[in-house]
């Protein structure tokens, strides 16, 4: 589904927290390994599928998948971040402050957290009734 992504093997670190016997809730840390969807490049997305394809889904659409400036002022999309807020909602307080923290805008500077916090408007705007399913975390 997400064929313009590059789908990696990274290390993470886990934060869990467990009370103690008192109650008192303290982080404990594991690692592992895991898969990430991450970024890529046009190059790559050609590479692996073809600059027939590339052409014919995205360049007639948009001049670029992946390789905007930074000063490119995109922003995202409304329905599709609130989406995304609201599935990492679901993985607890501290993966929603990772997300919230440490995801950036394209300009590789402005956390998610901070751009909702200036377009509120964002968390309250509904996905169409067709995805409503799909895009309602």
């Amino acid at each position: 589904r997400e064929e313009e992504f590059d789908l990696v093997d990274v290390e993470f670190e886990e934060l869990v927290e467990h009370p103690d016997e008192a109650g008192a809730v303290s982080p404990r840390r594991s690692r592992g390994t895991g898969v990430l969807c991450s970024r890529s490049s046009d190059a790559a997305y050609v590479a692996k599928w073809g600059r027939d394809r590339y052409e014919t889904k995205y360049r007639r659409v948009v001049d670029t998948i992946w390789d905007y400036a930074p000063e490119a002022r995109l922003r995202p999309c409304a329905v599709y971040l609130r989406h995304c807020v609201l599935a990492v909602t679901k993985a607890g307080p501290v993966a929603l402050d990772s997300f919230l923290d440490e995801t950036f805008l394209v300009d590789r500077a402005t956390p998610v957290r901070a751009y909702l916090d200036a377009n509120p408007h964002v968390m309250a705007t509904r996905p169409p009734k067709s995805l409503e399913a799909r895009y309602s975390g």
